[in-house]
Formats: C-alpha cells, sequence, structure tokens
C-alpha cells in the first residue's frame, strides 16, 4: 500500500472542469469571439492555465487580450460559480472514504486557488 495517495481537485473529485471552461466561454464571447461555445472550450482547454489559453486565443486571433480576460476577473467569476455549488465526481466520495476506513492517508494538490481547494 503506498505511504500517501494525492488526489486532484478538478476533474478528479469534484467537476469543475465545465464551469472553468464556461467561465472562460463567457468570458470570450464579451470579446466577440462567438465560436467559444462552452463545449468548445471543454475540448480545448481543459487543464490548461488562463495564460496558455489566452495566448493561444491572442496568437489564433492575433488579439492582445491581457487586459480584458484577466486573472482576477477569471477568478472572481469562476468562485462566484462555485459558491452556486460544485457536483463531486461519481464515486470520489466513497473512495476516499474507503481510503480513510481502511487508514491511508490522502491529501488533495491543485493549481487552483486555495479558497477553491479548501
Amino acid at each position: 500500500m503506498p505511504e500517501l495517495i494525492i488526489f486532484d481537485c478538478d476533474g478528479t473529485l469534484v467537476d469543475s472542469e465545465r464551469l472553468y471552461n464556461t467561465v472562460i466561454s463567457d468570458m470570450l464571447i464579451e470579446q466577440g469571439l462567438n465560436e467559444y461555445t462552452p463545449d468548445i472550450c471543454l475540448e480545448r482547454f481543459t487543464g490548461l492555465t488562463l495564460s496558455a489559453i489566452r495566448a493561444q486565443i491572442e496568437a489564433v486571433h492575433n488579439l492582445d487580450l491581457s487586459e480584458k480576460i484577466t486573472s482576477e476577473t477569471y477568478v472572481g467569476r469562476a468562485q462566484a460559480q462555485m459558491d452556486l455549488g460544485l457536483s463531486a465526481i461519481a464515486g470520489a466520495a466513497e473512495l476516499l472514504a474507503l481510503c480513510v476506513k481502511n487508514g491511508q492517508k490522502i491529501c488533495v494538490a491543485s493549481n487552483g486557488e486555495r479558497s477553491s481547494v479548501i
């Protein structure tokens, strides 16, 4: 048995990828980039940082979005949506409970905002 199991948060324990990509979609559509639906963003940007997403969009469309799509705005909008509720990934709670029951040490890691993981 491993000494410690580290679980990723987003997309592993909680179903947050659709939420994040819907926020990205909304922000891009506000800039007139209507082709970036939530489904397209989910397909293309899952797991990427905002800066990587913005760099891709800027390269494809020859734009500078650094002042219009900021981390502060993105995090604020995503946090507001999280406050409305997130769904656990199917089976995540049961798996964590089984680990605890068996005395397994576990922790959660994320590159997301700390307030979103706690």
